[in-house]
C-alpha cells in the first residue's frame, strides 16, 4: 500500500517528478505509514552542521544518526555500543582525529578498550588513502562520525527509503562487507589480522583441528 498515494506535501509532490524511485520507496514503507514526513527527517535549521540551502528551507542530504535518534533512541543507544560504531570507523582511520567527547564515547565501548590507536589501522596505514577510499571506507564508514557529533550511518543497512528492518537482517544486505566466512560468534573473518586472533596452528577458522590429508 503507497501510504503517499493522496499525499498533497510538497516535499511528496515535487519529488514525484524530480526522484519518483525515492518517493515510491518511502511511499511503501513503515515509516510513511506512520505518518513520518521527508522533513522530519530530513529539515534542520540554518546553521545546523551540514545544513544545505533547499527550496527556501534548509536540509541535511544524508540524515544522521541524531534524526533517528528522536524516535528510535534506544536503537541508536544500542548502536553506539556496537562494532559497527567507532570501532568499524577506527579501525581503518585510526582514534587520534576523534574530538575528546568521540574519543570518551570510543573508550567507553568494550571493543573500544582494545588498544585504540595500535596496531588496529596498521593495514589502512600501509595501504593509504588511494586505496582504503574504495577498499575500505565503503564498509567501515557505517561508523564514520557526521559533522553534528552523531556516530554512523543506518542507511548502511536500513538501506534508504524502504528503511526496512527485515531488509537489514538479509544475508545479502551483511554481506555487502561481511563476504567472508562468518564465525559462529558473529563475526567475519574477512581483515581476521585485525578484528579476531588467528586461530592456533593445524585449526581452521572455528577452532577445530583439520583432518590429515
Amino acid at each position: 500500500m503507497d501510504a503517499l498515494a493522496n499525499s498533497s506535501d510538497s516535499c511528496v509532490t515535487c519529488h514525484r517528478t524530480a526522484s519518483p524511485g525515492i518517493v515510491q520507496e518511502f511511499g511503501h514503507s513503515a515509516m510513511a505509514a506512520a505518518k513520518v514526513a521527508c522533513r522530519d527527517c530530513h529539515e534542520v535549521k540554518a546553521n545546523y552542521p551540514g545544513a544545505v540551502e533547499h527550496e527556501g528551507g534548509y536540509v541535511l542530504q544524508q540524515p544522521t544518526t541524531a534524526m533517528c535518534q528522536k524516535c528510535h533512541e534506544a536503537e541508536v543507544a544500542q548502536y553506539n555500543q556496537s562494532r559497527h560504531a567507532l570501532p568499524a570507523y577506527v579501525a581503518v582511520a585510526g582514534s587520534k582525529d576523534l574530538s575528546p567527547q568521540l574519543m570518551a564515547t570510543y573508550q567507553a565501548i568494550p571493543e573500544g578498550q582494545f588498544a585504540p590507536d595500535k596496531a588496529r589501522n596498521i593495514i589502512a596505514a600501509m595501504e593509504g588513502p588511494d586505496i582504503t577510499r574504495f577498499a575500505c571506507e565503503t564498509c567501515h564508514n557505517v561508523g564514520k562520525p557526521a559533522a553534528d557529533g552523531s556516530v554512523g550511518q543506518c542507511q548502511k543497512c536500513h538501506m534508504r527509503h524502504a528503511f526496512s528492518l527485515e531488509q537489514a537482517r538479509k544475508p545479502e544486505t551483511c554481506n555487502n562487507c561481511h563476504i567472508g566466512p562468518i564465525t559462529h560468534s558473529g563475526r567475519s573473518t574477512r581483515n581476521r589480522s585485525m578484528a579476531l586472533p588467528m586461530p592456533p596452528a593445524g585449526t581452521n577458522g572455528f577452532g577445530m583441528r583439520r583432518r590429515a590429508p
